[in-house]
């Protein structure tokens, strides 16, 4: 629908859905789009360039926390070659704003050479793995 590009991912907390294209992560609702709950971005494109100081990142995969209250997002950078790994909060402000210039999100330590790294986050615990092995 709303010409963001295709769909990179998507994932259910309870009745939060999160779903990434390649320039923006979203939350919404499983009971659909509602007056009261409308769909609202939680990164865009400009605050994910932010967030990764280059005009050439995109996101890979973007997955809810098993509470609700933050994700785990994939970024590839074509000007590092370097894939990251993010935990954002969901914060009153980022679904206000879509706003990464805060301290509610991180970038973790590890990252890869390569796009092929996938994710699966258990309630205690995110995995990364290489979707090819």
């Amino acid at each position: 629908g709303h010409g963001l590009g295709d769909l990179r991912s998507l994932s259910v907390a309870g009745t939060y859905v999160l779903w990434a294209t390649r320039t923006q992560v979203t939350l919404g609702s499983t009971d659909g789009a509602e007056s009261l709950v409308p769909p609202r971005a939680l990164l865009d494109d400009k605050s994910l360039q932010d967030l990764a100081g280059s005009t050439t990142v995109e996101v890979v995969e973007a997955t809810l926390n098993f509470d609700g209250k933050s994700f785990m997002m994939l970024a590839w950078n074509t000007d590092q070659a370097a894939l990251s790994l993010f935990q954002i909060d969901i914060t009153p402000q980022r679904a206000q704003n879509a706003v990464a210039e805060d301290q509610s999100l991180r970038q973790l330590r590890h990252t890869w050479t390569s796009k092929d790294v996938r994710l699966l986050v258990a309630p205690e615990i995110c995995f990364a793995y290489h979707d090819r092995r």
